[in-house]
């Protein structure tokens, strides 16, 4: 049957409600308990996001795409959250000019009475990080218009704001101006740990609507670069964080979403993704299928065995093992970091990659570069859709590596300039 014909006889729209008192928080789907599993991802990757058991997903806009988003999303049976982007004065978006405050309404109200009835529709999200760089609370008190629209369009599905993680100011702000959410969405990473001590306040439930590995305390470099774990650490913290503060405060947290379920869009090929931009899996994929309930995959992604550094930090011995016993082979490239870092939303710019290599295990840092700030990364690939990935950042001055950062240890000097 034809989609638009579903909808115009029926099931109609997900009954969905958030059940419970004060701590005690159940989100029903159609009269059963429902707890999120899922990603951001694009309309190219939600069939791989179904297969590895996800049940919902999350957008962080609409577009001339959601329709079909949407359609797909229902064939599959992911459920989705639906983001309406709420624009920030970077972009050219002023809070003292109404006419753009009353566009972002009227946009909030054609995206409600276009999609209100779509049987994939779980729940709105308002914005996503719109309060950095707002100049003042009146960022809330377009959430709170917003939220009424919705449920005044849309009164039996919840709606939610999505923040950067949580500081008192912000809970104080959100209080006071946007009484009428349903619930919160929070990005939070190297934060997440903690995240549940600091939404006490916060008495409604709360979705983590982006996380992944976190670093407790982050370590720096004493250089412009910042230490990334290679992707078996990340994946070993993805499964704590997953289990102990996105699934383990039940009727506090009503689940969260993986960031993001796509290649890389971001500086490194591996920072946040469990792709990299060739295509191949990393560790956090094979993680993720296992604790949403996914099938088991045919191919697992290789990990790291170890990491062991002569001379210094010069010269690096690396490991790599594969699950299955297929041969790992690994190359590497070197990546400059001395251009500055420009956001754009949540991607940052791709950094140009200046040597490439192959290695049998070893790898030795390039000096004869020019000055400045690099990365090395050992990509090692099983040839069946697999990768583990390796990294380290390091110093170039006058010819001379000065300063490698090393990851769990703090940064070690190599020469004293």
């Amino acid at each position: 049957m034809h989609l638009a014909a579903l909808l115009a006889t029926g099931p109609g729209p997900l009954d969905v409600r958030i059940e419970g008192a004060e701590g005690r928080a159940q989100l029903m789907v159609n009269g059963r308990p429902f707890v999120v599993k899922g990603a951001g991802a694009s309309l190219e990757m939600l069939d791989e996001l179904a297969a590895a058991g996800a049940n919902t997903v999350r957008t962080w806009g609409v577009g001339d795409d959601t329709a079909a988003y949407l359609d797909r999303a229902h064939e599959l049976g992911l459920k989705v959250v639906l983001g309406i982007w709420l624009r920030k004065e970077e972009d050219g978006f002023r809070y003292d000019k109404p006419a753009d405050r009353v566009s972002q309404y009227l946009h909030a109200l054609d995206a409600v009475q276009r999609f209100r009835h779509h049987p994939a529709l779980l729940m709105w999200a308002v914005g996503n990080e719109m309060e950095l760089g707002a100049p003042d609370e009146r960022v809330w008190v377009d959430v709170e218009n917003i939220t009424r629209i919705f449920k005044r369009w849309d009164p039996g599905r919840p709606v939610m704001t999505v923040v950067a993680d949580m500081w008192p100011e912000k809970m104080d702000a959100i209080l006071r101006r946007s009484p009428s959410l349903d619930l919160l969405g929070i990005n939070s990473y190297d934060g997440l740990p903690s995240l549940h001590q600091r939404m006490t306040r916060w008495t409604k439930p709360y979705l983590v609507t982006e996380y992944h590995f976190s670093n407790p305390a982050p370590i720096e470099t004493g250089f412009s670069a910042r230490l990334e774990p290679d992707s078996t650490t990340k994946a070993r913290s993805l499964e704590r964080n997953h289990l102990r503060d996105v699934m383990g405060r039940p009727g506090r947290s009503l689940g969260g979403f993986f960031f993001h379920w796509s290649p890389s869009t971001t500086q490194t090929a591996s920072v946040h993704s469990p792709f990299l931009r060739t295509g191949e899996k990393l560790e956090a994929v094979d993680v993720l299928t296992r604790l949403w309930g996914g099938s088991k995959p045919d191919n697992a992604a290789p990990t790291l065995a170890s990491a062991t550094t002569q001379d210094s930090g010069r010269t690096w011995n690396v490991a790599m093992t594969d699950p299955d016993r297929d041969p790992v082979v690994m190359n590497w490239e070197v990546i400059s970091e001395e251009h500055s870092r420009r956001f754009v939303g949540d991607f940052e710019q791709k950094m140009p990659i200046v040597r490439t290599g192959t290695t049998s295990g070893e790898v030795k840092l390039p000096a004869d570069l020019e000055d400045g700030s690099y990365r090395i990364f050992v990509i090692g690939r099983d040839g069946r859709g697999g990768a583990a990935v390796w990294n380290a950042p390091y110093l170039v001055r006058s010819g001379r590596i000065i300063r490698v950062g090393m990851w769990p240890q703090s940064p070690m000097p190599v020469e004293q300039s």
